[in-house]
C-alpha cells in the first residue's frame, strides 16, 4: 500500500513516522542477528570451562534448557557459528546471521575463508547464495569431510552425555547397553575414518 502525502497526522505526515519507525527497528533486527556471535562464544566458553557447574547443573544441556529456554542442537549450532565468523574474521564482510554461517561449519577452516570470500566477492550475502556457492565450488571429498565432521559431533556429544551419566544410579540396570553403545560408537569412527584423516 502506498501512503500519499495527504495521509497526515498531528501536523506531521504518517509516511515519515512509519519510515522512523521501520529504521529503529531494523536497527534492532540487525543488531540482534549479529548477537549470534557473542551469545555462541559465551556459551563456548560456559561449555568448555564448565562453569555452568557453579549454577549446581551437571551438565551443559540441562544449563542451556532450564537457564535459557535453549535446546542443544540451538546451543551448539551458535558455538559452531561463533568458530566459523573468528575464522572469517580476515575475509570480507562478516556474516550478518547465524544462516549464513551454518553451511560453512563443517568444512575445513581454510575451505570456510576460500567460500565466503566467493559469496562476498558475488554481490549481497544471503545464506541461499552460501549454499549456492557451495554446492558449485566444493568438490565432494570436502563435502564428505563435513559429513564426517558432524557425524564425528554428534558421536562424542553422545560419548560424552553416556561417559558423564556412567554412574547415575538410574541407569546402573542398563550400563552393560551403554558400554556396548561407546563401543559400537568407536567401530563406526574407525571404520568411516581409518586413518582419521578427515579430523
Amino acid at each position: 500500500m502506498q501512503l500519499e502525502q495527504a495521509d497526515w497526522v498531528g501536523g506531521l505526515p504518517i509516511k515519515g513516522k512509519m519510515d522512523e519507525r521501520l529504521d529503529e527497528l531494523e536497527q534492532v533486527i540487525e543488531k540482534e542477528l549479529s548477537a549470534f556471535y557473542r551469545v555462541g562464544n559465551a556459551l563456548a566458553e560456559i561449555k568448555e570451562s564448565r562453569l555452568y557447574r557453579s549454577k549446581g547443573y551437571e551438565n551443559f544441556e540441562a544449563y542451556c534448557v532450564e537457564v535459557w529456554g535453549m535446546h542443544r542442537q540451538h546451543a551448539h549450532r551458535l558455538i559452531n557459528a561463533s568458530a566459523v565468523v573468528r575464522n572469517l574474521s580476515s575475509v570480507g564482510d562478516m556474516p550478518k546471521n547465524e544462516a549464513q554461517v551454518r553451511p560453512l561449519v563443517g568444512l575445513p577452516p581454510e575451505k570456510q575463508r576460500e567460500v565466503w570470500e566467493t559469496v562476498c566477492q558475488s554481490g549481497k550475502v544471503t545464506a541461499e547464495r552460501v549454499q549456492a556457492v557451495l554446492a558449485v565450488e566444493v568438490d565432494p571429498l570436502v563435502k564428505a569431510q563435513a559429513v564426517y565432521q558432524s557425524w564425528g559431533e554428534r558421536c562424542e556429544q553422545v560419548k560424552e552425555l553416556i561417559q558423564s551419566r556412567r554412574d547415575d544410579e538410574v541407569l546402573v540396570n542398563i550400563r552393560p547397553k551403554l558400554e556396548k553403545i561407546l563401543r559400537l560408537l568407536d567401530e563406526v569412527d574407525r571404520v568411516l575414518c581409518p586413518n582419521k584423516g578427515f579430523k
